[in-house]
């Protein structure tokens, strides 16, 4: 494989979520490509001409890691790292009233120091790490934070993966 991009369903296709598991290999066929208003990369959307099946093809695919000391704002990375601070999980509620959650913690490798700021369902999973956890996080969007530096915002389009 090449590399990966962002997909889109939209209307009836959506439902295909429910049918497939993450790192299954799938087949998509008269999709169509757009940049991406908030981060100008190219994406895939694919409407009702579009077609998205299972595929039996094996495609090996290793995800990019970048070093914590390289990552800019701006951009969305997938890092690995030691687990070095665990925030708080805080309820809040959003400007339209609806509830969410937040946690935060501080990632690091052999280049530096991140903080992770994790955002609804993927907040609770502070719950399961220690200091010291290995994780990989994968699809994070790079931003200024608190005191204008560099954090990493984790949200559904996101994973956490446990080592």
């Amino acid at each position: 494989s090449t590399g990966k991009i962002r997909l889109t369903l939209w209307g009836e296709k959506t439902s295909f979520l429910d049918e497939v598991d993450f790192d299954e290999t799938i087949e998509v066929l008269h999709a169509y490509s757009r940049e991406n208003a908030f981060n100008q990369q190219v994406e895939l959307n694919l409407g009702n001409r579009g077609i998205i099946q299972r595929s039996e093809k094996e495609i090996e695919y290793r995800e990019k890691f970048t070093d914590i000391a390289d990552i800019v704002p701006g951009e969305s990375y997938s890092v690995q790292g030691k687990v070095s601070e665990i925030g708080e999980l805080r309820e809040f509620e959003r400007e339209d009233g609806t509830e969410n959650v937040v946690a935060s913690l501080q990632l690091e490798d052999e280049t530096g120091s991140i903080r992770l700021t994790l955002w609804g369902e993927q907040a609770y999973i502070i719950e399961d790490l220690d200091i010291d956890s290995e994780i990989q996080i994968i699809d994070a969007y790079a931003k200024y934070g608190l005191n204008e530096e560099i954090e990493l915002s984790i949200g559904n389009k996101s994973r956490v993966i446990m080592l």
